[in-house]
């Protein structure tokens, strides 16, 4: 048996934090503010979209420790031990000169009413130390999970612009993560323990091995498996959602990790939307729109692709586009593991293929080939941090002007995520500039079926599907700019 312990271990200011008095879904913010008095971060709307919350977590990675944004109210306790936290009061000690970012709030007048500009601090911190004067374009993605009720981000914007120009802080400047001290401050919370704690009719714990997990989830099947939790961090708050048993794959060593060899790209189950969707994007350039749409940057340091993926919400960012790439998964169960299609993984609303105590373990996706074309689109409401209305992905060989190995599909009209074979057989050998639009539009007529909901009515979903189909293949045809009478779809 592993030895364990309950109290949940992080560095604060240098010094280390014990927290013995908590559950499974006791959030980080509530023990920021009442027990540890760091009343600058608020609690807006205690769903991970404000950012009046926001910290940065530091953690060990290849060697030294980077520091990431991430949304305190939404974010367990437990998943925080091991790293180091930074809050608004760590920047600046009292009587201390202020952090640049902060010296460039003040001088450039970019303070808000005092809620929202914390969480605003926060995330230009975690840019500053991320980045060398970051553009306009890497702020902007920076400050996208933060809702400011003041509306004043035109100064917040020259603020950022202009924090490399006050003197460097003497703690929590640009070079601090590879200060050796706070890389063995954070090395030396990890005794080889797991954390586990039973209070209050809730239980948690953190397995740190692949074959622990597996030994949890035979004597508890039906336990709540959690990668950052930022889903089970808004049930919490929001539907009182408590888990009898709640098993992190935060700690189990292997899953971290992602591989790629010659014709595939191994992504491990723990490793973070953030990390996955940039090696995604390196791979595949169309999807960089998708790595900076999808939710904010302290939901993606927090959340899994695994965790989107098991979810199985028919809005996931993430389905559409590996359901083309052809992605497979691996499924580990006490008794077997099995690699299966995407494809086919999802049988109903927010229903999957994963067996009773299955997890998945790691994604695969294929490598580009050659001739390989995809393109990945997304309707929201808006334009930053929103759940998608309909979204669409699409791939396709094209070699000389024809269309081969064709994948469609879209999220947002149905149940789950689907692709489309009818659709698909009929593009398949076409030549792009052969394909009969008014054709497509019929075809897709017949194979969706959506429905109304408060973010779109069938109606507009089903000209949404038409139109962004037409926009894919007009755009690989070389046409550049489309114009809105080539996308409208025919009456």
């Amino acid at each position: 048996m592993d030895r364990t312990r309950s109290a949940v271990r992080f560095l604060l200011d240098g010094k280390t934090v014990e927290v013995t008095q908590w559950t499974a879904t006791t959030m980080l913010l509530p023990v920021l503010r009442e027990q540890l008095g760091r009343t600058g971060s608020k609690e807006g709307c205690a769903e991970g979209d404000c950012g009046a919350c926001m910290v940065l977590v530091g953690r060990e990675h290849r060697g030294r420790v980077r520091y990431q944004s991430v949304n305190a109210c939404i974010r367990p306790l437990a998943l925080v031990d091991g790293c180091e936290v930074v809050t608004v009061e760590s920047l600046a000690a009292t009587g201390a000169p202020l952090h640049p970012v902060q010296q460039a709030l003040v001088q450039h007048h970019a303070s808000q009413c005092g809620f929202c500009t914390p969480g605003i601090t926060m995330a230009l911190a975690g840019c500053y130390l991320e980045e060398e004067r970051p553009d306009r374009e890497k702020i902007l993605s920076c400050l996208s999970g933060n809702l400011c009720r003041c509306t004043g981000y035109r100064p917040v914007i020259d603020a950022a612009l202009s924090m490399d120009n006050y003197p460097p802080a003497e703690s929590w400047n640009k070079h601090c993560g590879q200060d050796p001290e706070r890389l063995a401050a954070i090395r030396a919370l990890d005794d080889g323990t797991t954390l586990v704690q039973d209070t209050a009719g809730e239980r948690f714990a953190a397995p740190r091995t692949q074959t622990a997990l597996a030994q949890w989830l035979a004597l508890h099947p039906d336990a709540t498996l959690v990668g950052g939790a930022t889903d089970l961090g808004v049930a919490v708050n929001k539907a009182f959602r408590k888990p009898q048993l709640m098993l992190s794959t935060a700690h189990v060593q292997g899953l971290d990790e992602m591989h790629a060899d010659a014709g595939t790209i191994s992504i491990g189950a723990a490793v973070s939307l953030s990390d996955a969707l940039t090696e995604l994007a390196g791979h595949y350039p169309a999807l960089a729109e998708l790595k900076e749409r999808f939710a904010s940057p302290p939901i993606r340091h927090a959340a899994t692709l695994a965790g989107n993926l098991a979810n199985g919400s028919p809005v996931g960012d993430t389905l559409p586009p590996l359901l083309v790439l052809d992605a497979e998964l691996t499924l580990v169960s006490p008794k077997e593991t099995r690699r299966i299609p995407l494809h086919g993984f999802y049988t109903g609303y927010r229903q999957t293929g994963l067996r009773l105590g299955e997890y998945i373990s790691a994604i695969h996706i294929p490598r580009p080939r050659p001739h390989q074309r995809i393109a990945a689109y997304k309707l929201a409401r808006r334009f930053d941090q929103d759940i998608s209305t309909v979204s669409m992905a699409l791939s396709a060989d094209l070699q000389e002007g024809c269309l081969s190995r064709v994948r469609l599909a879209f999220g947002g009209m149905a149940a789950c995520a689907l692709r489309l074979p009818a659709l698909e057989s009929a593009l398949e050998g076409q030549a792009l500039d052969k394909i009969d639009p008014a054709r497509m539009d019929a075809l897709l007529e017949r194979a969706l079926a959506p429905l109304s909901d408060h973010r779109g009515s069938a109606g507009y979903r089903q000209a949404a599907a038409q139109g962004l189909l037409r926009r894919a293949l007009l755009q690989w045809q070389g046409a550049g700019a489309c114009r809105i009478e080539d996308l409208e779809p025919t009456a």
